[in-house]
């Protein structure tokens, strides 16, 4: 009985973080700093959001660039 009331907590637990992520991205698409195009302060919200929705202390955006 303990291990099927584990598997419902952890089921819970993944719901949850599914719906937060899911709020997080739904927000982040109707950003009005995203759809003006500032990519400096999109970045930073961008980042602030991932990490508050991810529960770690740090976030960052890596730029991939072809020539490096």
């Amino acid at each position: 009985m303990d291990r099927l009331k584990f598997q419902q907590s952890c089921l819970k637990q993944r719901e949850h973080n599914l719906q937060s992520q899911s709020k997080t991205l739904m927000q982040q698409g109707k950003s009005q700093i995203l759809q003006q195009g500032n990519l400096q302060a999109a970045f930073m919200g961008i980042t602030e959001a991932a990490s508050k929705t991810l529960q770690v202390h740090r976030a960052s955006i890596w730029l991939y660039n072809e020539e490096n």
